[in-house]
C-alpha cells in the first residue's frame, strides 16, 4: 500500500513540476533518447514533458497567436528522436495524457506555426501503443511494475 501511494506521489510530483515549469519559463533539459521501433510509453512521458512550453499554445481557450520561444525547438527534437510519441496526443485522449483541455485543431496546427515536418498523422494507426494515461493509471494500481 505504501508503495502505491509513493507512485502515486511521484506521478503528481511529475504534473505539478511540468506546470511549475510552464508557468516560471524555466526552460527544459535536453534527453538524449535516439529513435526505436516502438513506442515505448515511459520514454514517450519523458519526451512529452519536455513539451511544456508548448502548452500555453494548444490549451483551449489560448489566445496566444504563436508559441513561447522554447516550444519550436522542443518540438523539433521530439520529432527527430521519438515522432512516435506524438501519437499520444492525439485523438480525443489527449486531455487524459497531458491533464489539461487541449484545442486539437491548435495542436495539429503547431507544427505549421514551428516550420517543423512530422510524419503524416495516418502513421499512428500502425503504431502499437499503450496512451500515456493507461500506463499511468496502471503504475499507480500495479507499483510492482517499477521493479520489472
Amino acid at each position: 500500500m505504501a508503495t502505491k501511494q509513493r507512485v502515486t506521489i511521484v506521478v503528481a510530483t511529475i504534473f505539478v513540476l511540468t506546470f511549475c515549469r510552464v508557468a516560471t519559463g524555466q526552460e527544459p533539459a535536453a534527453v538524449g533518447l535516439g529513435p526505436s521501433a516502438e513506442a515505448p510509453t515511459a520514454d514517450c512521458f519523458t519526451n512529452l514533458l519536455n513539451l511544456s512550453d508548448c502548452l500555453t499554445f494548444v490549451e483551449a481557450g489560448s489566445n496566444l497567436t504563436k508559441p513561447v520561444k522554447a516550444c519550436c525547438p522542443e518540438l523539433a527534437g521530439l520529432v527527430e528522436s521519438s515522432p512516435q510519441c506524438l501519437c499520444n496526443l492525439l485523438g480525443k485522449n489527449a486531455t487524459a495524457v497531458v491533464g489539461m483541455d487541449i484545442d486539437m485543431k491548435r495542436a495539429l496546427n503547431l507544427p505549421t506555426v514551428c516550420n517543423v515536418s512530422t510524419p503524416p498523422v495516418t502513421l499512428c494507426s500502425g503504431i502499437s501503443f499503450v496512451p500515456l494515461y493507461l500506463f499511468l493509471l496502471d503504475l499507480v494500481k500495479n507499483p510492482n511494475h517499477l521493479s520489472t
